[in-house]
């Protein structure tokens, strides 16, 4: 019998079905090139695009492999890729157990639970009526997991994820017949969090002192396991909070079991319906970049009106004066917040990861068209604590659907995102 795997879940079939079906675009180029631009293709005519269209497809392929592959390398070894796991961090982790390096792999995973992701990671939680109730508590386990207190942080995340767990159905992370498994999930695959929970609730019968380095959730509650004070451990419980975090949004959602409704429109679907657009195609057609020189045809500094109304610099002197101003609300208006709740959790996510950056004063640098629907902007930025960084901003014309338009289409406006912080 074949082992299930997790690139045969509907939605990595379909990026593989889309990336297949690429070189059929070719028609397409001088409508959608814009558009591809945003996604890192600058395609001049039908025969590069055919030509990128097959690295697409190859380089679809490779990422589409990449959970089973993460989980076949580390599974054991606890940890599982997730959803919103850092797909760079996963490949180059992957790169180094290739190569017989396993302690540099796993340098690189543990590396990634940095104060930003952990506090990232938990706004996302806090979005869970199943989970709200706990933050308090993981706020405490994240502060002494940052400060190296890792024999404290341990069994309080384990305890979070198993009443988390519990708290959504009838049996806890921990429980040998819970179903940790959901329809169209990387996480919740059979490889993944089920696998996951068979390996932290192995059998530890004898007392040993030796370092560990999976949370054997027994060996460390029952008091067997005295090793358990490192940062790997402690690593690998909250990837595992995270990991179950994507199986606990399906539960609440009702997705628990495939859905009757139809899927989403995928981006070669949108991208058709905007090339079949006359009135957009012209002015995709018609589009040309703009040749701006910093402090000539517009402040290197200055207050938003200032700036061109509508224009993308607006949008991100806006931002900045807002961020001078601790204004995390405005903020969330611009910035993009990967969260789906209200303004206020989404201004709550944006004062704890920005507030310990006081902003003091900004000068753009440089401006740049990087498409009919987009702008990247350097500002070098100086904060309080006498810290000065060059920061990129890339800013996408967006319509009320959140989708790519025609920079100055009516009803659009402009959404921020930090490169670099």
């Amino acid at each position: 019998m074949t082992e299930p795997r997790i690139e045969d879940i509907p939605s990595i079939r379909k990026l593989l079905e889309a990336a297949k079906s690429g070189a059929s675009l070719a028609k397409w180029v001088p409508r959608l090139n814009p558009f591809l631009k945003l996604f890192g293709l600058n395609i001049q005519n039908s025969a590069e695009l055919i030509r990128k269209a097959s690295e697409l497809r190859e380089a679809t392929i490779a990422l589409a492999a990449m959970p089973d592959h993460f989980n076949d390398l580390f599974g054991d070894r606890g940890w599982v890729i997730y959803e919103s796991f850092n797909v760079e961090v996963a490949q180059r982790a992957i790169a180094q157990a290739e190569a017989g390096d396993w302690t540099a792999a796993e340098s690189t995973l543990v590396n990634y639970y940095t104060e930003e992701n952990i506090s990232f990671q938990l706004l996302r939680l806090a979005g869970l009526n199943s989970f709200r109730p706990r933050r308090p508590l993981a706020r405490k386990a994240k502060d002494d997991y940052l400060a190296g207190r890792y024999y404290a942080s341990v069994p309080v995340v384990l305890a979070l994820l198993d009443g988390f767990v519990n708290e959504l159905g009838d049996r806890g992370f921990f429980a040998r017949d819970a179903d940790l498994k959901a329809w169209d999930s990387i996480a919740a695959h059979e490889k993944g969090l089920q696998r996951l929970a068979r390996i932290f609730t192995k059998g530890r019968y004898k007392t040993t002192t030796d370092q560990i380095t999976v949370p054997y959730r027994n060996g460390i509650l029952h008091g067997m396991d005295l090793g358990y004070d490192n940062q790997i451990v402690a690593a690998k419980c909250w990837a595992a909070l995270f990991a179950t975090g994507d199986w606990a949004r399906k539960i609440e959602k009702g997705e628990k079991q495939s859905s009757p409704e139809p899927a989403k429109s995928t981006w070669s679907e949108i991208f058709k319906q905007i090339g079949e657009n006359s009135a957009m195609r012209a002015e995709l057609e018609a589009w040309r970049p703009r040749d701006l020189v910093v402090g000539q045809d517009m402040p290197e500094a200055g207050t938003p009106d200032e700036y061109i109304d509508g224009s993308p610099e607006r949008a991100l002197v806006t931002l900045l004066r807002f961020w001078q101003q601790r204004n995390y609300g405005k903020m969330a208006e611009i910035l993009r917040v990967p969260l789906s709740g209200s303004r206020n959790e989404a201004a709550g996510y944006l004062r704890e990861l920005y507030d310990r950056h006081r902003l003091r004063e900004f000068q753009i640098e440089t401006v740049r068209d990087a498409a009919a629907a987009a702008t990247e902007i350097t500002a070098r930025c100086r904060f309080d604590e006498k810290e000065e960084r060059v920061l990129k901003f890339y800013l996408v014309y967006e319509n009320e659907s959140s989708r790519p338009v025609v920079r100055d289409t009516p009803g659009g406006h402009w959404s921020a995102t930090v490169r670099e912080l």
